[in-house]
């Protein structure tokens, strides 16, 4: 179940950046795609934890705090990092230079975290980079310096989610960290 969940998470993430580029160019600012894309999930998840955990409407000052930093840095404004990346470049290079936040994220877990990062993952984030070099056709593109920024502007801000946002979920349920970052 996990193997499908993965899979079918890889392909709406990458068919998103199609969709973003059309609504991008079609007039939405990368500000406004943000704001619609955060409230949708707010309101989404707040009326799925009505239903099934009430309870997560109740966080820890703390927790509150932590939530609101990850919400701005990691929700906010990686989105619109990622939308103002997409608006300027191919979305093919805009998400191979996002995805390397995933290098990020296990550079940090080894350096700073001390945590064992797995020959296999090295290998596996390498092909994933690999991959997305090839299907982007990063030799045949011409980048905007903006966009290369926003790009990388948004794959600190996703390593920054992917790492806070591990340790919100052993506190509370994904779909609650979901619910708060995004309001």
């Amino acid at each position: 179940m996990g193997y499908l969940f993965g899979f079918l998470a890889a392909l709406l993430f990458g068919a998103n950046g199609s969709v973003t580029k059309v609504v991008l160019d079609n007039g939405l600012s990368p500000v406004q795609l943000t704001q619609f894309r955060t409230l949708g999930t707010c309101l989404i998840a707040g009326v799925i934890l009505l239903f099934i955990d009430r309870g997560a409407f109740r966080l820890s000052a703390r927790q509150v705090g932590v939530m609101a930093i990850l919400g701005v840095v990691g929700v906010a404004l990686m989105q619109a990092s990622y939308s103002f990346a997409i608006k300027l470049l191919p979305v093919g290079i805009a998400l191979l230079i996002e995805y390397l936040s995933v290098l990020l994220v296990a550079l940090v877990a080894f350096f700073f975290l001390k945590e064992k990062v797995k020959p296999r993952i090295w290998f596996a984030i390498a092909l994933v980079l690999i991959g997305l070099a090839i299907v982007a056709q990063i030799w045949a593109s011409e980048l905007d310096g903006l966009g290369i920024i926003m790009a990388l502007a948004a794959a600190v801000t996703l390593a920054i989610y992917f790492l806070v946002g591990e340790r919100q979920v052993t506190a509370t349920s994904p779909l609650a960290v979901a619910f708060w970052t995004s309001g």
